[in-house]
């Protein structure tokens, strides 16, 4: 009997859950799409490629908004991301690092979930 992906993924529901949880922020996906290109970077840098390429509709300008932007990532990202296995972060240098087994490797996930190659340049939108 050839194994499939499906028969040798030794996941449960709730880790599962905890994967599809951590990838439903669009926020959380950008930091990952940067992450995948740059491997490790510091949160300033992070900031600034968010508040490049995360759209502001219907958000009254909060997306821009640098200060709120480190806010959520230092609060809420950051600790979910880290949570969830996709990376390590050092809070006292601030450096966030992808981790070299993340729960679902990001090369199997759909480029257009991480922002295809847009991350960097253009602007997204979910």
């Amino acid at each position: 009997m050839t194994e499939t992906p499906e028969s040798t993924d030794r996941r449960t529901p709730d880790e599962w859950d905890a994967v599809y949880d951590t990838l439903a922020s669009h926020r959380r996906r950008l930091v990952l799409a940067f992450l995948d290109r740059e491997v490790q970077a510091y949160l300033a840098d992070i900031v600034e490629t968010i508040a490049r390429n995360e759209p502001a509709e219907g958000r009254a300008g909060a997306a821009r908004d640098r200060q709120a932007i480190e806010i959520s990532l230092h609060h809420v990202h950051l600790p979910k991301l880290e949570d969830a296995g996709f990376v390590e972060w050092d809070r006292e240098t601030t450096e966030v690092t992808l981790t070299e087994s993340p729960p679902v490797p990001l090369a199997d996930l759909p480029p257009t979930l991480l922002g295809g190659s847009d991350i960097c340049g253009a602007s997204t939108t979910d």
